[in-house]
């Protein structure tokens, strides 16, 4: 919904899916037809490019005008250094939907990166394979301070009919990142 609002159809622009996901590398290519689609995974075959999110040497400084990384920093063993390779690689003018699974409920962000007991994982952070569980204040606090500007994109900003549709909750939001 975001991209179809916000998105140039009509023009060119770069763009990397990270964990890319099918569905919508197929609604990109059929409803942004001049975009240059790339993907992204470190352990995903068939990929545009295996890499790191945490070092992206393959992708040039400020050389992407939008990036889609939907749950996948709460996988990477140092967040912070992701979100600053996100922004290092954004053009000025360029942003991204950056989306990590919330908990409205907590205070701080629960983080052990060397935890590998299965269950302790799925008990702090809802996931066998997460190292961390963001607060909603601690994640925007991360991404400000990795040079992100963050825009909370809700029920107000897709309209009635849109949330409706779409069956959105009244506490979704779609993160929208841009460089400070």
């Amino acid at each position: 919904l975001w991209m179809e609002k916000s998105l140039p159809k009509d023009k060119a622009f770069r763009m990397l899916d990270i964990a890319p996901a099918k569905p919508l590398g197929n609604f990109v290519k059929r409803c942004f037809p001049k975009a240059e689609y790339k993907t992204g995974d470190l352990f995903m075959e068939g990929v545009d490019y295996q890499l790191d999110i945490m070092d992206m040497k393959q992708l040039a400084n400020e050389s992407l005008d939008f990036f889609v990384c939907s749950h996948v920093l709460e996988h990477v063993a140092d967040d912070r250094q992701a979100m600053r390779e996100l922004r290092r690689i954004l053009k000025p003018s360029g942003c991204g939907i950056l989306v990590v699974p919330l908990d409205l409920n907590q205070e701080a962000i629960d983080e052990d990166i060397r935890c590998q007991d299965e269950m302790e994982r799925w008990r702090r952070f809802g996931q066998d394979d997460h190292v961390r569980k963001y607060s909603k204040q601690g994640y925007l606090t991360r991404l400000r301070t990795a040079g992100l500007d963050v825009e909370q994109c809700g029920n107000g900003f897709f309209g009635r009919r849109a949330v409706w549709e779409n069956s959105l909750s009244n506490t979704a939001n779609i993160y929208i990142v841009r460089r400070k």
